[in-house]
């Protein structure tokens, strides 16, 4: 009977605990995931400038467009007034139209381990955006 009750109160516990309102993480997780991103979008980088040529070139530009806007998205998500929020929205869906952009320019002919860098940029920019949408 003992067992029945702490494990009543554990459940109990557990169904409380996932009541709690998460969006105070938000803001945190969004700046994990813009840092992931920007990550990303540096590995975006090393990989295209191994490729080289003008098609590359322009991965290169434009990753590093996404990067300076994902860190301007890292300062939108300390602030959290309704300004920030929509700028934040702005710049994040600006990021992940200067990745896709290397998509774009190369085509069918995306290196895989390129294409592969550039889904991952694009994950954790379409995650972030998301969040955006719930704060």
């Amino acid at each position: 009977m003992k067992s029945i009750f702490i494990l009543a109160t554990l459940s109990l516990s557990l169904f409380f605990i996932g009541q709690a309102d998460p969006k105070p993480d938000l803001p945190a997780l969004g700046q994990t995931l813009a840092k992931n991103a920007i990550t990303a979008a540096q590995d975006v980088i090393k990989i295209a400038k191994s490729i080289g040529g003008e098609i590359a070139d322009t991965c290169v530009e434009t990753s590093n467009d996404a990067i300076d806007n994902l860190n301007e998205c890292i300062g939108y998500l300390k602030k959290l007034d309704k300004s920030s929020i929509d700028d934040l929205k702005t710049k994040a869906s600006a990021a992940l139209t200067n990745v896709g952009t290397c998509d774009d320019e190369f085509g069918s002919g995306e290196p895989a381990n390129l294409k592969a860098a550039n889904k991952k940029a694009q994950d954790f920019i379409s995650a972030l955006l998301s969040l955006a949408g719930q704060l």
